[in-house]
């Protein structure tokens, strides 16, 4: 050991060697200007993601919970890696009655359905594993809790220790709470901005569409509007006794029309009849939600938004191509483009950092795994299954039987390959093969 090694030790840093080398040299690249123990600045706004967007826009908000939601429903599984390659399935263990009962007020799916909802808005999510600190059962976690993402704060550190802990705020005061890297279970999107502590966070779908979120939020507004008023704005004016005169109407005039205009404008007195005096003309300011194409514009914006949650807008009600069949390969696709990668991502962080708690799960073998067979737009069309397996000669009863999601059979001939009795083979046809292929060889030949 060095003297600087000796030094690190003493200060409180293991002596590092080799690879550890290597990689700290991307981390203190990344680091080095970021202030020990102070939190880490970021540019995104995932509070108005979910003010502004969840709480505000139906369309946001449909397409969150359409990934939390069934993403929720998702079975979770504990296998091991056989060293054969084969893999084992855990049945019972205490990480899986963790999963499933997370803490007292939240089952496994209304615990998946918070995370699976944070990370899709905010791009983040944080586990907060809630484990004595000393005691037989010492850092094994008895209960688990979603920290509420858009307000959880990175806590910088220098190159060694990159990230310290994590902060938010209690509601209604400055008071911080803070929480350790033990303490917490990160999962975060990819993030592809580098700087000022940027790749501390992961980056949120909505901050790509969040000009169309913005776009959509105004267009519901101006839609609301419109309807309000029953109208677009415009000016009353009285044309005069002549073509080239107007008449000019006093101040006192001009609040009476006014003060008409409003008792008779909202949706309560569509097309009721105001009564004046005069020649009246009118001068539109305004163009209505037709002329403006808001209808259209929200149609757009919903598909911008769909295609940054990897989803089709036709899952929300668009008109986009819309069929049944085209609907049922939507759904499907949500599943494989946008929700699984999620969720997996999510029991991937688990992983590595929730079973290495549990003495018996440390030696790496072990790992947790979504299990779809509970979910109608995963499964197998089992009546074309069924068709095309009739016709599968060359499978064993058995095989088939497993390609229907049934056990095998442990009876005589399941596992044999069964032909139509009609069938034999080319050879005891009677046919003369080597005559026939003769002849077909000979009109292959180019002729003179």
């Amino acid at each position: 050991m060095t003297i600087v090694d000796r030094i690190a030790k003493a200060l409180g840093y293991a002596p590092m060697q080799g690879r550890d080398q290597l990689l700290n040299k991307l981390t203190k690249a990344m680091t080095y200007y970021i202030g020990v123990d102070s939190p880490v600045w970021r540019e995104d706004n995932p509070e108005k993601y979910v003010e502004d967007g969840y709480a505000r826009n139906i369309d946001v908000y449909s397409i969150v919970n359409y990934i939390a939601k069934k993403g929720s429903k998702v079975d979770i599984q504990l296998c091991r890696s056989l060293p054969n390659g084969e893999e084992e399935t855990i049945g019972s263990h205490p990480v899986l009655d963790l999963l499933y009962s997370p803490n007292p007020d939240q089952g496994k799916m209304a615990f998946m359905e918070q995370a699976l909802g944070f990370y899709a808005l905010s791009g983040n999510s944080y586990t907060y594993l809630l484990a004595p600190d000393a005691g037989p059962n010492k850092g094994r976690p008895l209960e688990m809790y979603q920290l509420p993402s858009p307000w959880v704060e990175v806590i910088g550190g220098d190159y060694r220790t990159p990230v310290r802990g994590y902060q938010i705020y209690t509601y209604g005061n400055s008071q911080q709470v803070q929480f350790t890297l033990d303490e917490i279970i990160h999962t975060k999107a990819a993030q592809y901005l580098w700087g000022e502590g940027q790749e501390k966070y992961g980056m949120s779908p909505m901050r790509a569409a969040w000009y169309s979120v913005q776009t959509s939020n105004s267009g519901y507004t101006a839609n609301k509007k419109g309807l309000d008023n029953m109208g677009p704005p415009g000016v009353l004016f009285d044309r005069g006794t002549s073509t080239t005169e107007v008449a000019t109407w006093t101040d006192d005039q001009q609040r009476m029309m006014q003060d008409k205009l409003r008792k008779l404008g909202g949706t309560k007195n569509a097309g009721t009849i105001m009564a004046a005096v005069g020649d009246l003309g009118w001068i539109n300011f305004g163009l209505s939600a037709v002329d403006m194409a808001i209808l259209d514009t929200l149609e757009f914006t919903l598909a911008d938004m769909c295609n940054a949650f990897g989803l089709q807008d036709m899952l929300f009600n668009s008109a986009q191509g819309k069929t049944y069949t085209n609907l049922a390969e939507a759904r499907q696709m949500a599943w494989t483009d946008s929700i699984l990668p999620i969720v997996d991502r999510l029991l991937d962080d688990y992983t590595r950092k929730l079973l290495p708690r549990y003495s018996d799960l440390k030696d790496g073998s072990y790992y947790l795994k979504s299990v779809t067979s509970n979910i109608p737009e995963l499964q197998k069309d089992m009546g074309k299954l069924a068709d095309w397996l009739s016709k599968a000669d060359w499978l064993t009863l058995n095989e088939k039987r497993e390609q229907m999601g049934m056990e095998p059979l442990e009876v005589e001939g399941m596992d044999e390959v069964y032909i139509s009795a009609g069938m034999q083979p080319l050879l005891l046809s009677g046919m003369d093969i080597p005559q026939m292929m003769a002849n077909a060889n000979a009109d292959s030949l180019p002729r003179e």
